[in-house]
């Protein structure tokens, strides 16, 4: 297979070791992948600049508060990357600005974008932004002590072309292989067996859709959805499905 690359985004200590134990996974399985791991210095999230400062310039004091910041940020880097030379990462860096737009910028020159929820599992405003801006596919993590594993992968189908271009992403990433297809309360002719065949093993279901879509997740090692940047931009009623499903589940989530 063609070399991918993949970026981690690292934004605190707990992410270290969900990195780790997913490095050696995609080492064990997809040696074509390539890992780096980028660490954004972003002092805004100290909160140290004055509510006076209204667009009249930054004091010398604050100038000298920002370098101290920074300085803390280089310390704290430089044991993030300790602990993360344990994992075969081809690369480990630090970059300065808001972390958001500096991923954005950074994603640019791999194919898929790695990052972490919270500990409690809620949507970071840094996520949140994320969700509506990625470009590229995003592999989506939780805080667990379980190992990652590819092996059984679920895809949840709305019938919708989002969706469908997840799954291409996916195999174009990961090798074309055997895949579960839930569809629930979606009456379309599923297209994806004429491409795919039987690759697509389709799963068709009724009634409420995020029960059902719960009860089976948890089944699985990695989950495929459509992308949730418009269902969260214009709150969608539509999109409401797939945010409480990522909202509610630790399994990681791939999003082409």
């Amino acid at each position: 297979m063609n070399m991918k690359r993949f970026l981690f985004l690292l934004t605190n200590e707990v992410e270290i070791n969900e990195f780790l134990k997913l490095s050696k996974s995609l080492d064990e399985k997809y040696p074509h992948i390539e890992k780096d791991v980028v660490y954004i210095k972003d002092i805004m999230k100290y909160d140290i600049f004055p509510l006076t400062i209204q667009g009249m310039g930054v004091s010398a004091n604050t100038n000298l508060l920002i370098e101290d910041y920074l300085k803390l940020e280089d310390d704290v880097f430089e044991k993030y990357k300790e602990k993360l030379s344990e994992g075969n990462f081809r690369k480990i860096y630090s970059l300065e600005g808001e972390i958001v737009e500096v991923a954005m910028e950074e994603l640019k020159a791999y194919d898929l974008l790695v990052v972490c929820r919270t500990e409690n599992g809620t949507i970071s405003d840094n996520l949140h932004s994320l969700l509506k801006q990625h470009y590229k596919p995003m592999l989506i993590l939780s805080i667990t002590d379980k190992e990652y594993s590819f092996d059984n992968v679920l895809m949840l189908n709305d019938g919708g072309f989002m969706v469908n271009r997840t799954v291409y992403d996916y195999f174009d990433t990961f090798g074309v292989r055997d895949i579960d297809v839930l569809r629930v309360n979606v009456e379309d002719r599923n297209r994806l067996t004429e491409r795919f065949g039987s690759n697509c093993n389709i799963i068709d279901r009724t009634g409420d859709e995020v029960s059902i879509i719960l009860s089976e997740v948890p089944k699985y090692d990695l989950i495929l959805m459509g992308v949730l940047k418009y269902s969260i931009i214009f709150e969608r009623l539509t999109g409401q499905v797939g945010l409480k499903v990522f909202e509610k589940t630790e399994t990681p989530i791939y999003m082409g």
